[in-house]
């Protein structure tokens, strides 16, 4: 089987560590591959790194409307013999369906849809997914796949692929790193999160409850792994909710594996959420779970059995389960048991054996 991969992502977050776990398995698995990806672009280099026999074709992102990016994928794709296209973003979709209108690109489409909502009304959106091209919609969660059948995308179309997570780089220990880079004393409680900084995670309600958990246990510590758009406005809230002092904005890192482990709550406040692989790493990590039941967090955290849940923005709630998960430590250590058995059916390799049988489906 030969695949052509089609992103339009400049910025590395969970699709892309979604793809570059599907690119390696798949390539274990004998499956011929190629990428067209942003010149330069965190993916890009991922795959020259990790993946150098792959074949990579970069090209410099303009507008996802561009007819000439789009004579590009049809002339990528053709010589290649690829049986299909998988977009994984909404930009290369654009780009994938230009190729079949304008170039005469004649390969079945595979669309990633990790967002949980639908896509707009508009008609150059509907002409897009109902294309014939479209062979299937791998939906990130059943809450994903539901919101896309009631958009008016036919059922026969869609499919869910959760995400999977690398469950053997999530056995580490406790190394004590996160309180080291963050200057705290090894043994204070920490409450963290870690993805992007953007509005849809609703940090501004992690910062609320965040102070509430400090106001009632005084001793406890925050951490937002991750950068964003918002940092400086979070910055100036955390400081004006009274917590500046014992709040780490660590930024970007790429050592995310080695510091979850260090802390005791793993708080996550999404109003909006495809699945959440923060939430699975964290799981597989031994970290107990607070979130909040957006869109497909549910289907990974099963409230009072692999973690607690709370409605969008209740930060009182939110608030109110960490600190029990901080004072309770029989039941912590119960729920992060169950955790670990849960995260075993979102392992990256179940990812890719789902999505090859997708593949296979529709070429």
């Amino acid at each position: 089987m030969t695949i052509t991969h089609l992103s339009a992502a400049r910025t590395w977050r969970g699709g892309e560590q979604q793809l570059a776990w599907l690119l390696r398995e798949l390539d274990a698995m004998g499956v011929r591959q190629q990428v067209l990806c942003v010149s330069e672009s965190p993916l890009h280099r991922w795959v020259v790194r990790h993946l150098p026999h792959i074949g990579i074709v970069p090209y410099s992102k303009r507008s996802p409307y561009d007819p000439f990016t789009a004579r590009l994928v049809r002339q990528a794709v053709q010589p290649f013999g690829s049986m299909l296209v998988h977009a994984h973003d909404a930009h290369a979709h654009t780009m994938a369906w230009l190729a079949t209108l304008l170039w005469g690109l004649d390969r079945p489409l595979v669309l990633s849809r990790r967002v949980a909502f639908p896509p707009s009304r508009s008609l150059p959106t509907r002409k897009k997914y109902l294309h014939p091209a479209v062979a299937r919609v791998l939906c990130v969660s059943a809450c994903v796949r539901k919101q896309m059948l009631d958009w008016g995308m036919p059922a026969e179309r869609l499919a869910v692929v959760y995400d999977g997570v690398e469950l053997e780089r999530f056995r580490q220990s406790d190394t004590g790193r996160l309180h080291e880079l963050a200057g705290w004393p090894r043994n204070v409680p920490v409450v963290g999160y870690a993805g992007a900084l953007t509005e849809e995670k609703d940090l501004a309600t992690w910062l609320r409850a965040a102070a509430r958990v400090a106001a009632a246990h005084g001793d406890v510590y925050f951490a937002l792994i991750g950068d964003g758009p918002q940092r400086a406005e979070l910055e100036a809230l955390a400081r004006n909710e009274g917590i500046a002092e014992r709040t780490w904005f660590a930024g970007f890192r790429d050592d995310v594996a080695a510091l979850l482990p260090s802390l005791r709550v793993l708080l996550f406040t999404s109003r909006s959420e495809g699945l959440g692989t923060t939430l699975l790493d964290a799981m597989a990590a031994g970290v107990p779970v607070v979130a909040t039941r957006a869109g497909g967090i549910p289907e990974v955290v099963q409230h009072e059995q692999t973690g607690l849940l709370a409605p969008v923005g209740d930060a009182d709630l939110l608030a109110s389960h960490v600190l029990h998960l901080l004072k309770a430590e029989a039941f912590r250590r119960r729920l992060v048991e169950a955790a670990r058995q849960r995260v075993r059916h979102f392992s990256k390799e179940k990812m890719a054996r789902r999505t090859l049988a997708c593949y296979r489906s529709v070429s």
